[in-house]
């Protein structure tokens, strides 16, 4: 630790007498010392002893906290050890600090429901569906209403459910191409070579 208001144990002296108003005999008595010893401590002739000094930082301090911690400081001690200022409360154990409950996150308000849509929209969205899947458009809209509609009475009438239709109608995996093994090229047959006629002489 520093010193806050003063550099020499004299100095000390010098502001804590003026700063208590007190005559070098009050200060004396107050210490337990001596009128000779308080001006030799004041003429740097000698030194207050520990004891003074803590006696001295109890009575600086209701006044004079940084000369009462600059008192302390030269005797030895803080002003915690001389019980005149609380020590600061020690830090929780980590159990403990992990134990303390955090408040709960005020609930938020749900999400506004998304309207349900007309069930007309959502047919019309289907139709669309089948314009484009033709790639042509129709004559007029409804007459393309009209096929989807009649598609779909049937299927009803063939009590076929939507899934399965579509199930139905979906596109086949293509089937992989079959690779027929290469017909081996034919054996060419061996043919024995004639000898040609020799002709006798007569």
């Amino acid at each position: 630790m520093r010193l806050l208001a003063s550099s020499s144990q004299q100095l000390l002296v010098i502001k804590a007498r003026q700063k208590l108003a007190m005559t070098q005999r009050e200060f004396s008595d107050a210490v337990g010392s001596s009128v000779r010893t308080v001006a030799r401590w004041e003429d740097k002739s000698s030194s207050p002893a520990p004891w003074h000094l803590e006696k001295l930082a109890a009575l600086l301090h209701p006044v004079d906290r940084a000369l009462a911690h600059d008192a302390a400081l030269f005797g030895g001690k803080t002003l915690e050890e001389l019980g005149l200022v609380q020590p600061p409360p020690a830090a929780p154990p980590p159990q403990a600090a992990a134990s303390v409950q955090r408040p709960l996150p005020e609930p938020t308000a749900a999400p506004p429901a998304v309207p349900a849509r007309p069930v007309r929209v959502l047919v019309d969205a289907v139709v669309f569906a089948a314009i484009e899947a033709l790639g042509a458009l129709p004559a007029t809209f409804d007459s393309a209403r009209a096929a989807v509609r009649a598609a779909f009475a049937h299927a009803r009438d063939l009590r076929l459910s939507a899934a399965e239709v579509a199930e139905a109608l979906a596109p086949s995996p293509p089937t992989p191409p079959t690779t027929e093994p290469a017909p081996a090229p034919p054996t060419p047959v061996p043919t024995g070579r004639k000898r040609p006629k020799r002709h006798r002489s007569s």
